[in-house]
């Protein structure tokens, strides 16, 4: 039946002209409200940033590791700095000097690396914790960020009160273990701009698969303190996508970009005086005892034609 249907049409398929939008990288296609959060997405923006993240909440994410792993005694962590200092006692005495009876200690929970020349925090006085943002300041004060200059955080734990300053620097190896860090409100608001968007990308075989988001996280890398997404798409058949905006090239369009693209396909074909038919629906006929009934023709809001024919297994639409 379907091929004694498609015989009864002309099909013609025509080139169209070259599309109106060059499909880009994620961070190119984001909604305006999240875009401040990717400022720094080209390493040269760094200030612009971090005015983005006081008052956030800051939670750190290390590599996975159990405190039994070979490396874990190599994470002690040197730039996590107390704002008010620790006094460590040597030997109490009545009038104390500095260095000879007692010591200042800066380090967050710093314990003595037994090297007698630093202290350093420990990692697990880190995991699970979080910190509300107070300010961010960039020494010296641009808008990079290499190995000329840190980034300072000031920071309040959340858990205890403690304020601290994280001290980031670039390639630092004392941070050895640290990936990235998340970030409370940035990541709410990406989930509440982005979950149920639609995008387009184009397959292999150059036709564009329609991918909606259905889940998404938002943190930033601490080598050069650039944001990322994780992203969860889902595609027509249900299949999911997982997608991260650091370490992929894939292109998108967004559902606005692509509505145009299609209507500059569909004026193509006006403008043709052709059709292009495809199967487009198979569902059951309202009068299941109607066999090979007549094909009817229906009109479309874009005005190309769709024909339906009809028998008593199956109801066939045609566009």
């Amino acid at each position: 039946m379907i091929k004694k249907l498609f015989t009864g049409f002309f099909v013609l398929l025509i080139a169209i002209s070259q599309e109106s939008f060059a499909q880009k990288q994620f961070d190119e296609v984001l909604p305006i409200a999240i875009k401040p959060y990717f400022k720094n997405n080209r390493l040269n923006n760094v200030l612009n940033l971090t005015t983005q993240l006081i008052n956030d909440t800051l939670s750190l994410n290390f590599k996975p590791l159990s405190i039994k792993d070979e490396y874990f005694k190599y994470c002690k962590y040197e730039n996590f700095i107390n704002v008010l200092p620790d006094t460590v006692w040597i030997k109490k005495k009545k009038n104390p000097i500095v260095d000879k009876h007692y010591k200042l200690v800066y380090n967050y929970k710093g314990v003595n690396n037994n090297m007698g020349n630093g202290y350093y925090t420990p990692l697990s006085d880190l995991l699970g914790k979080r910190f509300q943002i107070l300010d961010v300041k960039i020494s010296p004060k641009n808008n990079t960020f290499d190995h000329t200059n840190s980034i300072d955080i000031y920071m309040r734990c959340i858990q205890n009160g403690e304020e601290i300053i994280w001290r980031r620097k670039q390639y630092d190896n004392s941070e050895w273990g640290l990936e990235s860090i998340s970030l409370k409100t940035a990541d709410r608001i990406c989930k509440q701009e982005l979950i149920g968007k639609i995008y387009y990308q184009k397959d292999d075989k150059d036709q564009y698969k329609k991918l909606e988001i259905i889940d998404c996280s938002y943190g930033i890398n601490t080598d050069y303190f650039t944001p990322f997404l994780k992203i969860e798409f889902k595609d027509t058949v249900n299949k999911i996508i997982t997608y991260n905006t650091s370490n992929s090239t894939a292109m998108f369009l967004t559902d606005e970009e692509y509505t145009v693209i299609e209507q500059q396909r569909i004026n193509k074909l006006k403008e043709s005086g052709h059709f292009e038919y495809i199967l487009s629906k198979v569902i059951k006929p309202k009068n299941p005892q109607i066999r090979y009934g007549k094909t009817t023709q229906t009109q479309s809001t874009d005005e190309l034609s769709k024909y339906l024919y009809e028998d008593n297994t199956v109801s066939i639409l045609w566009h």
